[in-house]
C-alpha cells in the first residue's frame, strides 16, 4: 500500500514538475506547434495544452522507468477501476484486435491487461515491458519479422484470441492515407488487413495519465468498414482517423511529442 501511495503521488509531482518546466522553457512541445495542429479546434489555450504535454512527458518517463524496472504488473494498482470495465468483456473466447497510437502511455495498456488477466499477443518494436499476460512478437525494418508477427497475430485471432497492435508505427511496408485533424497521416495497414483476413472487431484503445496520478483507459465501439478487399481495410482506416480525432479533440494534452512530429509531418488535406 506504501508503494501504491508513494509512486501515485510521485505521478502527480512529476506532472507538477515538467508543467512547471514549461513555463520556465516553454521550447518542446512548442505552443505555436501545438496551435499549428489544432488550430481553433479545441477551446484549451495552445499554451496549456503544451503544458499539459510536457507533465504527461515526465508522467510518462516515471511510469516507464518503473515498468522497466519492475515489469508492468507494478503499474495494475494504478490503473483506474472504473474505466476497465468496457475491457471486461474481453474476457470471453471472441477475438478481437485493440489499435492503438503512440498517444498517452501506451506501454501502461499491458498493465491494464494484466490487472484484468487478458490474455493478449502485442505486436510491438521491442520486447521492452515485460507483462505476465502479454506476450510479445516484436517486428524490426526487415520484412522476415513483419511476416512472422502477422502468422502469430492470424493464428491467435483464429483460435479466438486478443491481439494489440499499433496504427502510427514507423516500419511499415505498406501504409493508408487517413485525414485526421486536417491532416492526411499515414497508418500502417497491419491492423486493417488484420481486421479484414480475420473477420475480427478493430477495437480502439488507449491509456491516458490524469494529474490526479492515474492512469485510465478508453475503449471505444469497433470500427466499421463497408466493402471488401482493400475497399474495406481503406474505410476502416478512415474510421480509425476519425475515432482519432474525436479522441485528441477532447484529450489533447495526451499526445506526445513522437504523435505531434507525427501529425504535424503529415500533408494538409486539400
Amino acid at each position: 500500500m506504501i508503494l501504491s501511495i508513494n509512486l501515485r503521488a510521485a505521478l502527480v509531482a512529476a506532472g507538477a514538475i515538467g508543467r512547471a518546466a514549461h513555463r520556465v522553457r516553454p521550447v518542446m512541445p512548442a505552443p505555436a506547434d501545438v496551435a499549428e495542429l489544432f488550430g481553433h479546434a479545441t477551446p484549451i489555450p495552445h499554451q496549456v495544452i503544451a503544458r499539459e504535454m510536457s507533465g504527461l512527458r515526465y508522467q510518462n518517463q516515471l511510469l516507464a522507468r518503473t515498468a522497466r524496472w519492475r515489469g508492468t504488473q507494478i503499474l495494475e494498482p494504478y490503473i483506474d477501476a472504473d474505466s476497465l470495465e468496457r475491457l471486461t468483456p474481453f474476457h470471453s473466447t471472441t477475438p478481437a484486435i485493440f489499435l492503438t497510437w503512440h498517444v498517452g502511455p501506451p506501454f501502461a495498456l499491458l498493465g491494464a491487461f494484466g490487472r484484468l488477466g487478458l490474455d493478449v499477443l502485442a505486436i510491438r518494436r521491442t520486447e521492452e515491458y515485460q507483462a505476465p499476460s502479454v506476450h510479445v512478437a516484436s517486428v524490426d525494418r526487415g520484412s522476415h519479422s513483419r511476416t512472422k508477427a502477422a502468422s502469430h497475430a492470424v493464428a491467435r485471432l483464429r483460435r479466438g484470441g486478443l491481439v494489440v497492435i499499433a496504427g502510427d508505427g514507423t516500419d511499415t511496408s505498406e501504409t493508408f492515407v487517413t485525414p485526421c485533424l486536417g491532416r492526411c497521416v499515414r497508418m500502417a495497414r497491419g491492423p486493417f488487413a488484420l481486421a479484414r483476413i480475420c473477420g475480427v472487431p478493430l477495437v480502439p484503445l488507449l491509456a491516458s495519465c490524469d494529474r490526479d496520478g492515474l492512469v485510465r483507459v478508453t475503449v471505444g465501439e469497433p470500427l466499421n468498414g463497408e466493402g471488401s478487399g482493400r475497399e474495406r481495410e481503406s474505410a476502416l482506416a478512415v474510421a480509425a482517423g476519425r475515432w482519432l480525432e474525436a479522441y485528441l479533440l477532447t484529450s489533447p494534452s495526451q499526445l506526445r511529442r513522437c504523435s505531434l512530429r507525427w501529425l504535424l509531418d503529415a500533408p494538409r488535406q486539400r
